[in-house]
């Protein structure tokens, strides 16, 4: 199995908008959540996973100001933890991860990608101990609350 990354297309003319609004105090965590990700995969933007990391965190802490950013973006704290899953601009971390798949997979708007994510992790015993129990419940909170065909698709491959 492979972990799930949330994702959120952006068409091209809102790029420089987004970055905008972000930066002069309009930084929504849904705004700093795109940013993120368009550092992440170089959308329009040079591919940069630090400056990536920078607005997901943003957005995972909530620091948009907003009532969206309140206990911070359910999305962005799902990236997070992969960025420091694999490495990407942050040092490896896998306690930090699975910190973060947890925010994400809490509360009513719990994210399913975070949910298999986090099963994931006690099914290898990364960062958490290692436990089939604990494992098969996120997996079994991770399918009721999204499509199978998304928690089973691999999005991406594990390091």
């Amino acid at each position: 199995m492979s972990t799930i990354r949330c994702q959120c297309l952006l068409p091209d003319f809102f790029r420089d908008d987004y970055r905008k609004a972000a930066e002069h105090g309009f930084g929504w965590a849904s705004v700093q959540f795109h940013l993120g990700q368009l550092y992440e995969e170089g959308g329009g933007v040079p591919q940069d996973y630090t400056e990536a990391v920078k607005w997901y965190h943003m957005a995972a802490q909530g620091l948009g100001g907003a009532a969206e950013g309140v206990g911070g973006f359910p999305d962005a704290q799902n990236n997070l933890g992969l960025m420091y899953l694999k490495g990407q601009g942050v040092p490896r971390n896998y306690a930090e991860a699975a910190k973060w798949f947890r925010r994400a997979g809490s509360g009513i708007s719990g994210v399913a990608s975070a949910h298999h994510n986090l099963g994931l992790m006690y099914l290898k015993g990364q960062g958490v101990p290692r436990d089939y129990v604990t494992a098969y419940m996120w997996f079994a909170l991770a399918a009721a609350g999204c499509n199978f065909v998304l928690l089973w698709r691999e999005v991406e491959q594990e390091p």
